[in-house]
């Protein structure tokens, strides 16, 4: 016989509905002074929409009650489970009592020790350490917040989070179970499978997006590289991060700190374009001195020269293909987008799936094996052709996790067969850049060889002429003849560095675009544009570039700097050169030619070739006063300058040299002191605080590294009491749902 208790609605009238309930049989107890209500078997209350079902119960009072044995509570998706319970119906709050305490809400499960639930606000409460698990999503705290109406979980305390690709170490964090959001306020640590770090102050994770916002102080520690900005945005599958605000990245390998207000990175190619005051670093600790860029843009990126392997493309086909055969529940039309999706990326490859490619370190052929995308378990596809047998909610929550898989493979098979298909065509492009790139190379090795065959051939008669001129310069009269043999006695060893460098299979390249300028304590330049190329440690200028080094000004069409070991070797002027070093406000020294090449021996200049079409306009002054003593013009086909200490000790002129000399005071009226062209640019040579700016963060990688990862105490904890209480039969791992009976009470009620 069952009873039921219920507040008629005219007696109801003014004042909240008391607790409604019923029970298969009910007596009376005294109780301190008053009466209590005993109620046993199958025991039902119901408020604010919330049913509490127990064994048995004691109802102190129309809202205030006490329940025992096999206590659940409902409302909505949310199921908790405990030994006990108190419900206090004027503070509308359900209190739990058990060695552990189960909450479900959908496919989300909470292990608690203590649980309290108000069922008017439809708030809980957990204390003492829990667990919540979604899938293969995983969060502890000590203590947090369940709000039931929007599935929202707030963990307090100790909090540690992970995922098949990330954990993650904070003091609190607000995680929505239906949309698969954590987000967080506190100082938060994440790192994924590869062991990189990410830090912020506050930010999100969304794990459907797989998709990382980070709104403060946000941080990224790799393998290689240091990220800081005030706000990252960062999409995992497509390797791509958006940075604003105090931008610093520093690249440890390439040995380049960039820096800027607004940034995107893209680390499946490596590369990172910087707008918004970007500028860039390029130092050495060894050699402590540094290459500071800055312009409007600067993009940085990477390229690999190596042959293309496919074997993690083939990877990715073969996990496809296991997750496949390993999903016997998936319906014939997810198997077949699956085997659809693996054929479409075997098919993609055409260049090294099933044929052998060339090693580019060993020039070795090396065998590539056809990938079988029809890899499909055969049983489980007879299994499709037998009745299809009731499916208990396990199982349907199982297939629903497994065509989840499947639908995830699908994408991560086509995703592959994109990458697969733009890495051959990187490829194709990379190769045909290194042929255009080895050819350059060999011309211009050709050609210079065949300059300095020419220099050699015609070096007995030319500089003859060439110390006769030097004689006439009463400042150079100590240098001759053995000063040239020694400087340039064959090839220059620095002209031909860049010539003989063996090509790196990675090579990184720094673009600026519009309004470059650079700084280093040796040189300072402007230009349109900048390339700097590790591969032959060169740096390109374009578009009008005027280059500063000691007192020297050089303006070109274009320069071509060559460095190693961050230090200069050489610098090519192209395309209407001019060089010139001011004497005073009205005297400049000027040398024009076709190309004038400038090479460097620890950071100074020892010599100057102007070849084709040399002219100089030269100043000499008295070695005892300082003052202008001389004027000179001189026409050839090349000249040669010698240096030491940066200052000229011989000069060469080859080719039929033309001269004239005149004391300064007679200089005539008529004649130029100027080449044309020139001009005197020295109000535009930037200082080191035009170009960079910026505060210089400290590295954090070995603060970093010491910081601890989540172990999850508390999941271990509650494992072992879990296993504990089960097998000693004290508590068992429920998951039932409402009874017909309890669902009959409600409508029941409802109705009333």
């Amino acid at each position: 016989m069952s009873i039921a208790f219920a507040q008629s609605p005219a007696s109801s009238r003014g004042r909240r509905k008391p607790v409604d309930m019923q029970g298969n049989d009910a007596y009376s107890v005294k109780y301190q002074d008053t009466t209590a209500l005993c109620l046993v078997g199958n025991v039902m209350f119901y408020h604010n929409g919330t049913i509490i079902t127990c064994d048995s119960a004691v109802r102190y009072s129309e809202k205030h009650m006490e329940c025992f044995r096999n206590v659940l509570i409902n409302k909505d998706s949310l199921y908790v489970y405990g030994d006990r319970a108190e419900y206090n119906g004027e503070t509308n709050m359900a209190y739990v009592f058990s060695p552990l305490i189960k909450v479900v809400d959908g496919d989300a499960t909470m292990y608690t020790y203590t649980f309290s639930f108000n069922t008017l606000e439809n708030v809980g409460r957990f204390g003492g350490g829990a667990i919540v698990t979604k899938g293969d999503n995983r969060l502890e705290a000590e203590r947090g917040y369940y709000y039931a109406d929007s599935s929202v979980v707030i963990c307090v305390d100790a909090v540690e989070m992970q995922d098949s690709q990330y954990k993650l170490k904070s003091d609190s964090v607000v995680y929505n179970l239906d949309t698969d959001v954590a987000s967080f306020a506190t100082d938060t640590y994440i790192w994924n499978e590869k062991g990189e770090m990410v830090n912020a102050m506050a930010g999100r994770y969304d794990r459907v997006a797989d998709r990382f916002e980070l709104f403060s102080n946000s941080y990224i520690l790799t393998e290689k590289q240091e990220v800081w900005a005030d706000s990252i945005d960062y999409k995992r599958a497509l390797e791509n991060a958006v940075l604003r605000r105090n931008i610093q990245i520093d690249d440890t390998d390439q040995k380049v700190l960039a820096f800027g207000d607004y940034g995107e990175y893209w680390g499946d190619r490596e590369e990172a374009l910087l707008t918004a005051r970007p500028s860039v670093i390029s130092y050495d600790p060894e050699m402590g001195d540094s290459l500071y860029v800055r312009a409007d843009s600067i993009l940085l990126f990477t390229e690999r020269l190596l042959a293309v392997d496919s074997t993690a493309m083939a990877d990715s086909l073969a996990r496809a293909d296991s997750l496949a055969a390993a999903t016997p529940m998936l319906d014939d039309a997810v198997r077949q987008q699956i085997e659809q999706a693996a054929a479409m990326t075997a098919q993609s490859d055409t260049t090294s799936v099933g044929q052998p490619i060339v090693d580019s370190l060993t020039g070795e052929n090396v065998a590539m094996q056809p990938i079988d995308s029809s890899a499909v378990d055969s049983t489980a596809l007879a299994s499709e052709t037998a009745p299809a047998p009731e499916l208990t909610p396990e199982q349907i929550k199982e297939q629903k996790r497994a065509a989840a898989e499947a639908k995830k493979a699908e994408v991560a098979a086509a995703k592959a067969a994109a990458k697969a298909e733009k890495a051959a065509k990187k490829a194709e492009k990379v190769a045909a850049r290194e042929a255009r790139l080895k050819a350059k190379i060999a011309e211009r090795r050709a050609k210079r060889l065949a300059k300095i065959e020419k220099y050699e051939r015609s070096r007995a008669k030319q500089d003859s002429l060439a110390m006769d001129s030097i004689m006439r310069d009463s400042l150079l009269q100590h240098a001759g003849d053995e000063l040239a043999d020694e400087q340039f006695d064959g090839p220059d060893s620095t002209m031909l560095a860049d010539d003989t460098t063996a090509i790196d299979s990675v090579r990184r390249i720094i673009r600026a675009y519009r309004n470059v300028r650079s700084y280093r304590s040796d040189f300072q330049s402007v230009c349109d544009s900048m390339v700097v190329l590790s591969l032959d440690s060169t740096i390109h200028l374009y578009l009008s570039p005027i280059l500063w080094y000691a007192s020297n000004q050089v303006t070109a069409d274009y320069i071509d700097i060559y460095t190693a070991n961050q230090q200069i070797t050489r610098a090519e002027f192209l395309g209407s050169p001019i060089m010139a070093e001011q004497i005073d406000s009205m005297a400049y020294n000027q040398v024009a030619g076709k190309t004038i090449e400038a090479l460097f021996r620890d950071n100074e200049v020892y010599r100057v070739n102007a070849i084709g079409n040399g002219q100089t306009l030269y100043y000499t002054t008295d070695e005892n006063t300082g003052e202008v003593a001389e004027f000179m013009t001189i026409t050839c086909g090349d000249i040669s300058f010698l240096l030491a200490d940066q200052q000229i000790e011989t000069i060469i002129w080859r080719g039929n040299p033309v001269y004239s000399i005149y004391a300064i005071e007679q200089v005539p009226e008529d004649q130029e002191r100027y080449l044309r062209d020139f001009q005197w640019h020295g109000d535009k040579c930037p200082t080191v605080d035009q170009v960079f700016d910026r505060f210089l963060r400290p590295s954090r990688r070995e603060e970093m590294l010491k910081k601890p990862q989540p172990e999850f105490p508390i999941q271990e904890s509650i494992s072992r009491r879990r296993k504990r209480l089960t097998d000693s039969g004290v508590w068992r791992d429920r998951d039932e749902t409402l009874s017909p009976e309890a669902i009959e009470f409600v409508e029941g009620v409802k109705r009333r």
